[in-house]
């Protein structure tokens, strides 16, 4: 620290300290490590997301820690300070936002949790770097302020205008089952029944229901776009119930930008807003917030929102209260809104 002299014998700086191991002795420790992690993950009940996206962190972090010649063994807190350093200040961008980088960190404190489990090291300094340098772990834990939840009236006028059927329904859709992103996203075909107004989402660890009812006006808007998803020009072979224009099954930044364009239009998203300013901005998770709320006003008993949502059981009288699907279903129709003109309305 300016101002003070260094005792005997400290570095003249702690990023400068000698490496524990060669540059190649380094690669190739990182590279055994990786691949002895590769094979502990593929056991594991994660997502092909995930999978990919531990594989991709952990390769940047290992070029970094082989250039420094530091490996997943030898890397301390000091280490940790340098590579923070390093995240945040790289990337496609020339910086990394704070999600990210804790993101990274996750996936290198699995690594060295299984360096410990297997008795190959002692301690995990991902922790205590974690809290010291992100600001998230220094917080309450929560958002600054509350994600927005427009009215409806805000909402059906977006929806009504929207002329392209094919980002329509993908708002109606959103909107009136309080599906995730990736959840909407993985739909095939077969996992849409319009016939007794149903859906079956994929399976994910966070939902515990899969089964989502729709109502007609949903219905309506679902058989439409069905009608002219061959002019999308999907093969014969893709299954994606919502496609993109080449045919293919759409993907997560295609369908933020079709949310975000109109959400940009009716002024209830600003793309330059900060991150953590959630009432300034919209995405498709604010229609999870939006089919929660609409369907509290409507009247719709809390536990049935639960299961309707997915959430997972919350006390042991949840755990064995089975609601029937007839008084879900009763209980939904009864609270959904509808958005008049939207199953009728709009161009393809």
């Amino acid at each position: 620290m300016a101002g003070m002299s260094a005792p005997a014998g400290w570095p003249d700086d702690p990023r400068n300290r000698r490496p524990s191991h060669s540059l190649q002795g380094a690669r190739e420790l990182n590279e055994f490590t990786l691949m002895i992690h590769a094979k502990d993950m593929a056991t594991r009940p994660l997502s092909e997301k995930s999978h990919y996206g531990n594989e991709r962190n952990l390769t940047i972090i290992s070029e970094w820690m082989n250039e420094k010649c530091m490996t997943f063994l030898t890397i301390d807190f000091e280490g940790c300070a340098d590579l923070i350093h390093f995240l945040y200040n790289s990337g496609d961008r020339g910086c990394r936002s704070e999600g990210r980088v804790g993101n990274m960190l996750t996936s290198l404190a699995s690594v060295i949790e299984l360096l410990q489990l297997t008795r190959r090291r002692v301690d995990n300094p991902i922790p205590l770097a974690r809290k010291r340098y992100l600001k998230a772990y220094k917080s309450d834990g929560g958002p600054s302020v509350p994600k927005q939840c427009p009215p409806h009236a805000v909402i059906a006028e977006m929806i009504n205008s929207i002329l392209d059927y094919q980002v329509k329904v993908c708002h109606i859709i959103l909107a009136k089952t309080g599906l995730r992103r990736g959840e909407f996203l993985m739909l095939n075909l077969e996992d849409v029944n319009i016939e007794e107004n149903y859906l079956i989402a994929g399976p994910k660890r966070k939902r515990s229901n899969r089964k989502i009812c729709f109502d007609s006006e949903c219905a309506a808007a679902i058989r439409r776009w069905l009608s002219i998803r061959y002019s999308y020009g999907p093969s014969a072979d893709e299954v994606a119930f919502m496609v993109n224009s080449l045919g293919r099954r759409m993907g997560r930044n295609t369908l933020n930008r079709i949310i975000s364009k109109e959400a940009i239009r009716h002024g209830i998203h600003d793309p330059k807003a900060p991150k953590d300013r959630w009432d300034l901005r919209f995405s498709p998770q604010n229609y999870r917030h939006w089919f929660t709320t609409n369907l509290r006003k409507g009247g719709c008993p809390e536990r049935i929102i639960r299961v309707l949502r997915g959430d997972a059981d919350i006390s042991m009288v949840d755990h064995y209260d089975h609601p029937t699907w007839e008084e879900m279903l009763h209980h939904y129709l009864a609270a959904m809104p509808t958005f008049e003109g939207s199953s009728a309305s709009g161009g393809v």
